[in-house]
């Protein structure tokens, strides 16, 4: 189980890697929060699947 720290320090660096270009975030669908229940779904179904692009400079 990662701690707080180490969390902290993935999502800094997470956060460091869009900003400089190395990553870019693509957002396929957004559910409203009251459609929680279907967002779950689309995700458990295999629908919702993340691809990572890494943009060498």
């Amino acid at each position: 189980m990662a701690t707080r720290a180490g969390c902290c320090w993935q999502l800094h660096e997470i956060a460091a890697l869009i900003e400089s270009g190395a990553i870019r975030p693509v957002v396929d669908r957004v559910f409203p929060f009251e459609c929680t229940p279907e967002a779950l779904a689309c995700v458990e179904a295999g629908h919702a699947r993340g691809k990572v692009v890494i943009q060498r400079q």
